[in-house]
């Protein structure tokens, strides 16, 4: 019998969202935006399942916790008035990062799951 796995996501699972690789991302000036990787928490969730070998199913994030975490934590509430973003869908665009770097390689997504769950396995 096989164990899925779940991926809590902050967001509905169907909606496109910006994932960013934190490596390259820490790497790069702040001053033009990093595009990262741009899919659903569910896609998310399916490469990851690709990578771990396992299944991997997308949850949403349980947000009334940080309700009841509010007296104790204090920036539970300042997540609290951004959750409204987490319902928007974006994705940046990446023509400014890729004018200025024009030979950078992005790294493909399973490359970059397999390298974060690295540790996990």
């Amino acid at each position: 019998m096989r164990t899925t796995h779940g991926l809590t996501c902050p967001t509905r699972p169907v909606l496109r969202r910006r994932w960013p690789r934190y490596g390259p991302t820490c790497r790069t000036s702040p001053t033009f935006p990093f595009p990262g990787y741009t899919l659903t928490g569910a896609a998310l969730a399916q490469a990851l399942g690709a990578v771990m070998g396992r299944a991997v199913t997308a949850r949403p994030f349980n947000w009334r916790m940080l309700w009841f975490a509010q007296p104790f934590w204090p920036e539970a509430r300042y997540l609290r008035e951004m959750r409204y973003l987490w319902d928007m869908p974006h994705r940046l665009d990446g023509a400014m990062f890729d004018s200025l770097l024009p030979g950078f390689r992005h790294t493909d997504l399973s490359e970059a799951l397999a390298a974060a769950t690295a540790h996990l396995r």
